[in-house]
């Protein structure tokens, strides 16, 4: 019983058109009621909004939208197009950007430090086997890192495992795992990281992950798998 009250309240906040700090300053508070999320980052506010057409009863194909921050907007997206300065008005008594959005369902990065940056939508790395291309994995992105994953048509034996770097990324942000076994630990290697030799299965599945805050691109331009050694043949002897 307890669980389901807190289910109702949790989504009684969530289809509020005002959301409320501890201290009592609105963190987001909107012309017409909907659906909003704000999520808040190094350097921007992340907001989610969904607010149905009123049609007829209001005569305008926008509303008014007003989120918090801790310093003036210096620049905004609406899911991938960048915003006009002149869209981010600042309310200096409110503490808060005032903002004229469509109808429907959108997203929102509303920035007060740093460059107008958005992730990318997806990337493709190539997966090479001693200087052969044999396969590319398919990256996603968010905010806070990279995800990865493909086949690897590369075993099955021993063979070294290396990243190849497009900007210095450290080993602690970086997990790979090859047919589930984790690869590692690893090593800065000149413009790359290096980990010993691993045993590889047959079609193994590639998963890597990276943890890294607002990814222009893939920092990772190759994964290499070096001096593959096959498994012994075994022969039936009398």
């Amino acid at each position: 019983m307890t669980s389901r009250r807190n289910h109702r309240t949790a989504l009684a906040l969530m289809l509020a058109a005002t959301c409320t700090a501890a201290h009592g300053a609105a963190l987001l508070d909107s012309s017409l009621p909907g659906a909003f999320g704000v999520r808040y980052l190094q350097d921007r506010a992340l907001v989610t909004y969904t607010v149905r057409d009123p049609g007829e009863r209001v005569m305008a194909d926008s509303f008014r939208l007003r989120v918090r921050l801790p310093e003036p907007a210096r620049w905004g997206f609406l899911d991938r197009e960048p915003m006009a300065a002149s869209a981010l008005r600042w309310a200096d008594d409110r503490g808060q950007v005032v903002l004229s959005v469509p109808f429907g369902s959108h997203r929102l990065h509303i920035g007060w430090a740093g460059e107008p940056s958005l992730p990318p939508e997806s990337a493709e790395i190539p997966v090479v086997l001693d200087a052969r291309e044999v396969s590319r994995l398919r990256a996603r992105f968010d905010l806070e890192g990279m995800e990865a994953t493909g086949e690897a048509p590369v075993g099955p034996g021993l063979a070294d495992v290396r990243l190849e770097l497009s900007r210095p990324l450290g080993p602690e942000a970086v997990s790979l795992s090859v047919g589930g076994e984790v690869v590692g630990p690893w090593l800065a290697e000149g413009a790359g990281l290096a980990a010993e030799r691993l045993m590889i299965d047959e079609g193994a599945t590639l998963s890597l992950h990276v943890r890294a805050y607002a990814l222009a691109g893939s920092p990772v331009e190759r994964v290499v798998f070096e001096r593959l050694d096959p498994p012994s043949s075994v022969a039936r002897v009398a």
